[in-house]
Formats: C-alpha cells, structure tokens, sequence
C-alpha cells in the first residue's frame, strides 16, 4: 500500500510469463524488420484481450530482439534502471523520477516523454517490477498504475502502458555480451488512430533500441 491505493505486487510467476511472452514462437508474431545484419529484429502480434477495455482494439503488442555482443548484461541492466544516463539514448524523454519504493522487487514512477507537432506530449505512472536471476538474466517490465501522488496534468496526456519491458540473457554464442528483447504494448491514448500507433511504433522503436545498444557500450566507462 502507497498513500492509501493498494497494489499487487509482481512476483516469479509474473517474471516467468513476461519472459515466456518475450521468447514465444507462436505464428501470431509477423516480422516487420530486420537488420542487414540480423542484430535489430522487429516483429508485431495483435493484442490478447484486456480485460475491462472496449472491444476491437488494434493496438499491436511490439516486439524487437537486440543482439549487443559487446554489452555485458548487467551492465546493460544497471543502464535501464539509471535514470540519468536514459537521457543519452531517450531523446524523447522530458522527465522520471520514482514515487515510492513498493517492496525491494516493485516501485512505482512517472515518465514523460515527447511527441511530434502537433500532437500534446505524453505521460505516464507505471508500476514497475524487475528482478535478477542466477543464470545471468535480468528482467524489467512495467504497467500503469494509478498513484495519488501522480495526478493527471493539463499539459499532458496520460498514456497507458498494458506492459512494457526487457528481457535481457547472456549471448548465445558464448561471448561476453547479452541478447535483450524488448516488448511493449501501449497505448498513447487520445484520438490518434490504431492503424497510426501502429506504424509510428514500428517504425521507431528499432531506433531507440539502436541508440540504447550504442550507448549502452559506453555506459561502464560512463
């Protein structure tokens, strides 16, 4: 409990099927993109039912895999949960900070970020959950959650992240880097279309994760 809302805390199970999600090989999954390469891949899968949301929503779930075969995990995972060093590979972060520390696996934050003329900016409070394993696998994901603390503002509008995370192991091939998967599934909210969302989110989240590998490189040394 925090100022008087209570949440469920995310526990090994809730781990297990975000990871489970990250690695499916079901045939929903349509690939979007690949790299010439192959380090950046970028598929997409329509969404299950939420409960409580209208039907007919179209708002694909995102998926992209990062090979960073010069990133260590941990030090990738140390770079996700440093707020101050997001600014150098998020350049559409305005602001975070967190609002209260639920249990030492769970807290809660706010972000807000930027999107392009004309479109008013947007913001979110996220629970959000992580956790360590013995195996050299990290996971951080999270999902909105209301917080009395984190009132709606005017100059924003507030966004909704159904999940929203990483799932980072050691590089298959046995070097000293890691693969990540990253998985989202939001929605911006407001009154741009589906089909929109759809193709903007596509379309840039092989961006940032690209600008996230490339710092993420010089994060030990940052």
């Amino acid at each position: 409990e925090s100022s008087g809302h209570r949440y469920k805390v995310m526990v090994l199970r809730d781990f297990i099927r975000f990871r489970d999600t990250c690695t499916s090989d079901s045939t929903d999954w349509k690939e979007n993109y690949k790299s010439k390469g192959g380090e950046i891949k970028v598929d997409t899968r329509p969404p299950d039912p939420i409960p409580g949301e209208k039907k007919g929503s179209a708002l694909n779930v995102c998926r992209v895999r990062v090979a960073m075969p010069k990133v260590p995990p941990r030090a990738l995972y140390d770079a996700l949960h440093d707020p101050v060093y997001r600014k150098t590979w998020d350049d559409r972060m305005i602001k975070g900070y967190n609002l209260c520390q639920l249990n030492p696996h769970n807290d809660v934050g706010y972000y807000a970020g930027k999107f392009p003329w004309p479109l008013k900016n947007r913001d979110f409070c996220n629970m959000r959950s992580w956790m360590e394993f013995s195996n050299g696998e990290y996971i951080i994901f999270n999902h909105s959650e209301p917080h009395p603390e984190c009132p709606e503002l005017k100059e924003y509008v507030r966004a909704k992240s159904y999940l929203t995370g990483y799932y980072i192991m050691t590089d298959p091939s046995g070097g000293d880097g890691c693969v990540m998967i990253y998985l989202t599934h939001l929605d911006p909210c407001g009154s741009i279309p589906h089909s929109v969302i759809n193709y903007a989110l596509t379309s840039q989240v092989s961006t940032t994760m690209t600008q996230l590998a490339e710092r993420g490189e010089k994060y030990v040394t940052w």
